[in-house]
């Protein structure tokens, strides 16, 4: 079922958000949100996972009907534009990619169709995402170029409680569920294997060009797990910071601009060049490698 281009050819769908940010929030206030109000209901509706056709990842996608990125590529017909292009431009076809926290495996099938010689790590710790990652690896014909891990990239080798959001796996976390899409809903936990980033780079051979970390808030974790990889291979990595979520796995902003620091990078925002790295609260972040 593609439901992306199902939404793109629904009129109602496309006029509520083809207007304006600001008059589509005051419509939609006064209105109750009846274009939310049809996500929930096509939510409810469909019952089993969706195929769909994802142009701006070039691919084929498996999605859980309760995903909130099935929601944004229904409502808005993409996903991370800037963030898509951002990865693109820093890929290297002869060398690898590491993508910590791929859930459904976006931007990993996007990387593997990219490479030549080069593969894809990718690290995710839910089962129903690993499931639908492998799936969708399978689907758009990239297995020979893509490592699949179902664990938890941390700074240790150990075990890990993860909570997750039934459906919405994209928001699982090591320090309770605190995004605001889905504070109150029924959390259950898994128990996962845990990795350093620098003993499945060494374990694989690998030699990567770009770090994704998608971690909603364990990211102090991974990169502390990830400093030999740093020095050693210079990858360019796109992440992101969220002061409240990185403050419940014993992080901060600051701790982690130290650390790459100390590994010989600069950290800024990717999209507001004149931001100040330290400001930094909830943004997403790459951190570029000083030169020699």
């Amino acid at each position: 079922m593609d439901l992306v281009n199902f939404a793109r050819r629904s009129r109602f769908i496309r006029s509520v958000f083809s207007l304006p940010l600001y008059g589509r929030n005051r419509w939609m206030g006064y209105r109750q949100a009846p274009a939310k109000a049809v996500l929930d209901r096509v939510e409810g509706l469909v019952a089993s996972d969706v195929r769909l056709r994802v142009e701006e990842f070039d691919g084929e996608f498996i999605l859980g009907p309760r995903s909130h990125i099935l929601r944004r590529l229904l409502s808005q017909g993409f996903y991370e534009p800037q963030l898509v292009q951002l990865f693109l431009s820093h890929l290297m076809p002869d060398r690898d990619v590491v993508d910590v926290g791929a859930n459904v495996g976006f931007f990993s099938v996007l990387a593997a169709k990219r490479l030549t010689t080069g593969r894809v790590l990718a690290a995710e710790p839910t089962t129903a995402a690993f499931s639908r990652l492998s799936q969708n690896v399978t689907i758009n014909d990239v297995e020979t170029k893509v490592i699949l891990y179902n664990g938890l990239v941390s700074n240790e080798a150990s075990l890990a409680t993860l909570d997750i959001v039934p459906g919405r796996e994209e928001y699982s976390s090591m320090g309770g569920i605190v995004h605001p899409s889905v504070v109150g809903q029924a959390v259950q936990t898994e128990t996962v294997q845990a990795r350093p980033l620098d003993s499945l780079v060494a374990e694989n051979g690998l030699r990567p060009a770009v770090i994704k970390v998608d971690v909603e808030g364990a990211e102090g974790m991974v990169f502390e797990g990830a400093q030999q990889t740093l020095r050693d291979y210079r990858p360019v990595v796109l992440s992101e910071f969220s002061r409240p979520l990185l403050a419940r796995n014993g992080s901060s902003p600051e701790a982690i601009i130290a650390l790459f620091d100390r590994c010989g990078y600069d950290v800024h925002n990717p999209f507001d060049r004149s931001a100040s790295a330290g400001a930094i609260d909830f943004d997403e972040i790459i951190a570029i490698p000083r030169p020699a």
